[in-house]
């Protein structure tokens, strides 16, 4: 409803500010996510993760970035792959996964993530790793220091600074056919 009813949001889209995006949906957003998560029964960690993922497929959408969703690999699930699993397959360094932990389960995401870093042994830089909390597991805490984590919070949001870092990612990279679209992501 907010992101419908929201001339805040036309204008971020219409000057082509998609980290303002993020931010203002969080900070509107994030109590009311909180509680409808409470109240039914639910993991609040796993519905901001959820509003996190519409917030990125809404905007890669309307910043027209290349990118699949959902998309399987090697028998692996992944959220997003940017550009997209034919890149992925023939030159890696060139791809950037993101990884959305929904669920509350550590071994799980720690599992996720072990699979994905199969994927891109050489380029752990390029997984990244949204999160609502702090994420301790013995078990991969070298692999979570080298993935790029973007948390979920409602004041001073990191995750809100993901497109501006996908667009650097795509400057940095040598994806010729992303270049137009970097000056919509404002770079």
């Amino acid at each position: 409803d907010y992101i419908n009813n929201s001339d805040t949001i036309n204008e971020l889209v219409i000057k082509r500010n998609y980290n303002g995006i993020a931010q203002d949906i969080i900070t509107k957003c994030y109590d009311k996510v909180k509680n409808m998560a409470v109240e039914n029964g639910s993991s609040h960690n796993t519905a901001l993760c959820v509003l996190a993922t519409v917030i990125l497929h809404y905007t890669l959408t309307k910043a027209l970035i290349k990118s699949q969703r959902k998309v399987t690999y090697n028998s692996t699930e992944l959220d997003i792959v940017i550009p997209n699993i034919k890149t992925l397959q023939h030159n890696p360094s060139q791809s950037l996964i993101i990884y959305v932990a929904i669920n509350d389960d550590m071994e799980k995401i720690c599992t996720t993530l072990y699979e994905i870093a199969k994927i891109l042994p050489k380029h752990s830089q390029n997984i990244w790793l949204i999160v609502s909390n702090d994420i301790k597991c013995a078990q991969c805490d070298m692999l979570l220091d080298s993935v790029r984590k973007f948390q979920i919070n409602k004041e001073d949001c990191e995750f809100a600074t993901i497109f501006s870092e996908i667009a650097l990612f795509l400057k940095n990279t040598s994806q010729k056919n992303q270049t137009n679209n970097l000056s919509i992501l404002g770079i």
